[in-house]
């Protein structure tokens, strides 16, 4: 399922709701004042490693303790969604993501700006509000070509979201 929520034309910004299905996922917490790499580099390692890179999804996310102030520890998670049948290595912990209804938003490069556009936009929704039962996801797309873009990754922004 697939809607259009908002579009700003001036902005370019378009936010869609969509389903996620449930998913088998291998994940890693890592907590402190910069956690994404840390969280990042043993899922993307092992991804590799069992040359699952071309059908996993990357899911990655805030988790306790949550961000308070600039400088201050918090925990990052990162996932990837795997098939059946896969064993997850023993450094790697294992779950199923529920999915759900979610209010999806591409980023920018400033992703602070982009949850705050997202969190705005679905604050003036009529059918839908925020989910605060469920995480929030941030959906790494690999960009082969970072060459003016500071990231090796696209982001798609995932607010779990429920009908007013």
């Amino acid at each position: 399922m697939e809607d259009l929520l908002m579009s700003n034309l001036e902005e370019n910004n378009i936010i869609k709701i969509v389903t996620l299905p449930p998913m088998r996922v291998a994940y890693n917490i890592a907590v402190g004042a910069a956690p994404e790499d840390e969280a990042m580099a043993p899922v993307l390692d092992w991804i590799k490693s069992s040359n699952l890179l071309g059908t996993a999804r990357f899911f990655g996310g805030n988790v306790v303790p949550l961000p308070s102030h600039l400088g201050t520890p918090y925990g990052y998670g990162m996932c990837a969604a795997i098939p059946d049948g896969v064993d997850v290595p023993s450094h790697l912990k294992e779950m199923v993501m529920p999915g759900g209804l979610y209010a999806m938003f591409e980023s920018s490069d400033d992703i602070g700006d982009s949850w705050k556009t997202l969190m705005r936009y679905l604050s003036k929704h009529s059918k839908y509000k925020s989910d605060r039962s469920r995480l929030c996801l941030e959906e790494h797309i690999r960009n082969d070509n970072p060459d003016g873009s500071g990231s090796k990754y696209y982001l798609n922004l995932f607010e779990p979201v429920k009908v007013k």
